[in-house]
């Protein structure tokens, strides 16, 4: 092969290697408002391979992780990644572990938040490190957007602009803390692993 025959061979090889897309199973412990948000981020980022399910597991996050695996166990050979979204809240160390230990088993990725999603969301906006309640947290979205509503889908598109900020943010944070996984980590959020996962 020819220099000129073998540039132009590289030259598709990487351009077929960049538009290959990564197929991702995510199934999420909520209403609507983790999954609109993935939607809008799967639309955002042109996401085809993203494939989204809700799944209410009564906010059991161990329950969740459960039923990921018996999705995983159909469903391995159509996907490259598996993905959990939940919030830990009102979890007992025995549950922490227990799901801890299936998504390292199983190859399931977590990208939970503690104590709820809305750290995500204010992340976007500031660095916080203080442990707050869902209420609090609402209430600082509510005073930064105010016309958020978890319903509501137009505060996800004010939000996806700053991406980049929320995931600093994040990885600040998770820096805080030695032990990565550990139940007493508050707040800790690792949305933004799924979000370079996808995009």
């Amino acid at each position: 092969m020819n220099r000129r025959k073998r540039q132009n061979f590289l030259t598709k090889r990487k351009q077929n290697t960049r538009n290959v897309k990564k197929r991702i199973l995510v199934i999420y412990n909520g209403k609507e408002t983790e999954g609109n948000y993935i939607k809008a981020l799967k639309t955002r980022y042109s996401a085809t391979g993203v494939i989204i399910k809700p799944r209410f597991e009564n906010k059991d996050a161990l329950k969740l992780v459960e039923s990921m695996k018996r999705l995983k166990e159909r469903e391995e050979n159509n996907f490259d990644e598996f993905w959990c979204i939940f919030d830990v809240e009102n979890v007992t160390p025995e549950q922490f572990i227990k799901f801890i230990n299936i998504s390292k088993k199983e190859k399931i990725q977590l990208a939970y938040s503690k104590i709820s999603f809305e750290l995500w969301i204010l992340l976007h906006n500031q660095y916080v490190e203080n442990s707050m309640t869902v209420n609090q947290l609402s209430q600082k979205i509510k005073n930064w957007l105010g016309n958020y509503k978890k319903t509501s889908i137009d505060w996800i598109y004010e939000i996806l602009p700053l991406t980049n900020i929320a995931i600093t943010n994040a990885q600040k944070l998770a820096k805080k803390y030695q032990y990565q996984n550990h139940l007493n980590n508050d707040p800790i959020t690792f949305m933004h692993l799924l979000i370079n996962s996808i995009r």
